[in-house]
C-alpha cells in the first residue's frame, strides 16, 4: 500500500515538473512559484516517509552513523529548498520591478499627452508658419527619443533629465499659449551628467503643476530645483498655482488621473527601497505666504546609498 502511495506521488511530481517547466519557459514565474510550491510539498511528504522507514530500520540494526548521514542529507534538502525558494522571489521581484518601470513609461507616453501635443502642433499648422511647424515636430520628436530612451535604463543622469524636462516643457508652453515660465537648476554639482536618479521619474510630477497649477494661469511659473549632497540628492519642483485642494474640485476626472500615476509612483518608490545602490521617496505638500497657499511644492529625495561623489 506503501509503495503504490509513493507511486502516485513520484508520477505526481514528474507531471509538476513538467508543468513547472512549462511556466518557466513562458515566464510565468506567478504560476511556477506556485507549482514549485506543490512539488516541495510533495516531495517533503516522500522525504518524512522515508525517514520514517530509514529510522525504523536503524533502531533494529542499532546503526547511530546511518542515522548521522541521514540528519545530514535533510539538512542539505533544507538548504537547498531555502535557496531556490529564495531565487524564485528574487525573480518575481525583478518582475515587479519591471512591470512598474514599464506602467511609469505608459504614464508619459499616455494618449491623452499625446493628443494634447499633436494639438498644440496642429494650431502651428493653422498658422502656416513654416519654420514654427519644423521646430514643434523636432520637439515632439526629440521628446518621444528622450523618453523610450530613459525606458531602457533604471536610471539617467541630471543632464540626461533636465534634456528631457526642457523639451516637456517647452511643448507644454506652446500648448498653453505661453501661460506659465519656467526654469531648471542645479545646484551642489559642476557635472550633472555624472549624478544619477530613477529614470522616468520627474515629468508626472511636472505634467501634475501644469494641469492642476499654472496651465490656466496668465503668470504661471515653475522651478524645478536639482540640489546635490554627498550622500543625497534633492529635486524641489514649485508652482505658483491654486493649489491642491483647489485643483480637486475644478476637474475630478483629471485628478483621478494623477492619483493613479501617483501610487505607481509609490509603488515604484517602495520597490526602489530595497535597491543596494539608491532609493528615492516623495512628498507634496502646499506652498503657504501669510497663512495664503500660494502653490504647490514636490520634494523628491534620492538616497544613494553608496555615495555618489
Amino acid at each position: 500500500m506503501k509503495n503504490s502511495k509513493a507511486s502516485e506521488q513520484n508520477s505526481s511530481l514528474e507531471h509538476l515538473q513538467k508543468t513547472y517547466d512549462a511556466y518557466r519557459a513562458k515566464e510565468d514565474f506567478k504560476n511556477a512559484f506556485f507549482t514549485l510550491k506543490k512539488i516541495d510539498a510533495i516531495q517533503e511528504q516522500l522525504m518524512q516517509q522515508q525517514k520514517k522507514a530509514k529510522y525504523a530500520e536503524l533502531e533494529k540494526q542499532y546503526q547511530p552513523k546511518q542515522k548521522d548521514e541521514l540528519l545530514i542529507q535533510e539538512r542539505k534538502y533544507n538548504k537547498a529548498l531555502k535557496e531556490k525558494n529564495a531565487e524564485l522571489a528574487k525573480v518575481l521581484e525583478n518582475q515587479k520591478t519591471t512591470e512598474l518601470h514599464l506602467k511609469s513609461l505608459q504614464l508619459q507616453l499616455s494618449p491623452h499627452f499625446i493628443f494634447n501635443t499633436l494639438q498644440s502642433i496642429q494650431s502651428v499648422i493653422f498658422q502656416q508658419d513654416a519654420e514654427k511647424i519644423g521646430d514643434s515636430i523636432a520637439q515632439f520628436s526629440n521628446l518621444m527619443r528622450s523618453i523610450l530612451s530613459a525606458s531602457q535604463k533604471s536610471k539617467v543622469t541630471i543632464l540626461d533629465e533636465m534634456e528631457l524636462l526642457e523639451t516637456y516643457l517647452f511643448l507644454e508652453q506652446k500648448r498653453f499659449e505661453h501661460r506659465f515660465s519656467f526654469d531648471i537648476v542645479v545646484k551642489g554639482t559642476d557635472k550633472p551628467g555624472e549624478v544619477y536618479l530613477p529614470s522616468l521619474l520627474i515629468q508626472p510630477f511636472v505634467e501634475n503643476a501644469i494641469l492642476h497649477g499654472v496651465g490656466n494661469q496668465k503668470d504661471g511659473d515653475i522651478a524645478i530645483i536639482f540640489k546635490k549632497e554627498t550622500d543625497f540628492l534633492y529635486i524641489h519642483i514649485l508652482d505658483n498655482g491654486i493649489g491642491r485642494a483647489e485643483a480637486k474640485k475644478i476637474d475630478k476626472s483629471t485628478h483621478q488621473g494623477t492619483s493613479t500615476a501617483l501610487k505607481i509612483l509609490q509603488e515604484r518608490a517602495d520597490t526602489w527601497s530595497k535597491s543596494d545602490s539608491f532609493n528615492f521617496r516623495f512628498r507634496i505638500k502646499d506652498r503657504k505666504k501669510n497663512n495664503r497657499i500660494v502653490g504647490t511644492q514636490v520634494i523628491i529625495q534620492v538616497n544613494y546609498l553608496n555615495p555618489v561623489k
